[in-house]
């Protein structure tokens, strides 16, 4: 009887876990020492690869993907630099309870302990430890899938939150042979929510993340006040509101459920994480309307990903308050609506009157990302 057997490197082992845990969105900026997991994921169909421009925007569009779609994300960045940008995104996918899993590759094993990497290296597990719930270096090839296996679990144990797993070079290209069946015991099905017979679909999703915390004022203006309602006021319990910077119509907001539809918020004021934690979660509600509401100080900060929503063609609506002091020097006085337009998407200065009413739907109604700035 002839034997089946299977020839994988730990790339290919990395990206089958993926999908073993229920991971159908992967968010990474290419690396040298990334390449062999980007060739796996070509080759897996069920798990969407999206590049935006930083590692800083991936870990964040990570986070709003699993916190619109209640199931894991995945965050891939490459050695050293890329880790280094993960923390202040980390931080918040810890404070709000969202299950992202980081995976990096890591320098070989014969270099570590003590790290004797000159190239871009660092000490990374050591850097996620006190982000994560969990961190682990995976130092062995038929380890993967446990080890993987148990980052699923941690990361969707109550309550919910990131994870790392570090994974050396040597170990990703390695590649052995190996029998169907033992492939099939190295994945231990039964103790992954998602192969047991549970959804990996958190129950209310989001429901532990806390409240807005950051200053109300950018939108307390009388014109800015009606406008902001005027825009909740064309909102459907399907439509998921993001607000980076701008408090929301009646003050502070829990993550719940309400009349206007689902609230995803980030922790911290005026981080600039508003953008890409939007199109994170129109990538995992591709139906669903995605309204972000920020101010000029917060966008100026991740600006760039205007170039991600428009080569995935993600239709979010930006409004962005604009303020003679929005906390940001740099960002005062800029133009965002001609900055949208250099981006090849819509962009627009609210005017008033009518005018300003069918400006308002536009956006709402458009199938690419549209900006609209509020004085």
């Amino acid at each position: 009887m002839k034997r089946c057997r299977l020839r994988l490197s730990g790339n290919e082992l990395v990206v089958k876990a993926l999908k073993a845990g229920g991971v159908r969105h992967a968010f990474a900026v290419s690396g040298g020492q990334l390449l062999g997991v980007f060739d796996a994921l070509a080759d897996e169909p069920s798990i969407r690869l999206v590049v935006p421009r930083s590692e800083d925007a991936a870990i964040t569009m990570a986070d709003g993907c699993a916190r619109a779609s209640g199931t894991p994300a995945a965050v891939l960045t490459t050695v050293g630099v890329g880790p280094v940008n993960l923390p202040l995104g980390m931080a918040e996918a810890r404070d709000s309870c969202t299950p992202v899993i980081s995976i990096a590759p890591a320098p070989q094993n014969w270099k570590t302990d003590p790290l004797q990497e000159n190239l871009q290296g660092c000490c990374q597990n050591d850097l996620m430890k006190p982000l994560t719930r969990w961190s682990v270096v995976i130092r062995q090839w038929e380890r993967i899938p446990a080890l993987l296996s148990r980052a699923f679990r941690e990361a969707l144990a109550e309550p919910p939150g990131p994870v790392h797993a570090d994974v050396p070079f040597d170990v990703l290209f390695e590649k052995r042979f190996i029998e169907k069946k033992r492939f099939e015991q190295l994945f231990p099905r039964s103790k992954t929510p998602a192969a047991s017979g549970r959804s990996t679909r958190l129950e209310n999703p989001g429901a532990k993340i806390p409240p807005f915390r950051g200053d109300a004022s950018t939108a307390s203006g009388s014109r800015r006040a009606a406008t902001l309602k005027k825009i909740h006021d064309e909102l459907s319990a399907n439509d998921l509101a993001v607000y980076d910077g701008v408090a929301p119509p009646g003050g502070a907001a829990t993550r719940r459920r309400t009349p206007t539809g689902k609230t995803i918020q980030p922790f911290r004021a005026n981080t600039g994480r508003g953008l890409p934690l939007a199109l994170g979660a129109k990538i995992a509600s591709p139906r669903s309307r995605v309204v972000l509401f920020t101010t000029g100080a917060s966008l100026f900060r991740s600006v760039r990903e205007l170039e991600t929503a428009r080569a995935y063609g993600l239709s979010v609506a930006i409004f962005v308050f604009a303020a003679e002091r929005d906390g940001d020097d740099a960002a005062r006085g800029v133009g965002f609506p001609e900055i949208a337009e250099a981006f090849g998407l819509r962009g627009t200065v609210l005017p008033s009157g009518k005018k300003g009413d069918a400006a308002i739907r536009t956006p709402l109604k458009s199938e690419t990302a549209s900006l609209v700035e509020i004085h």
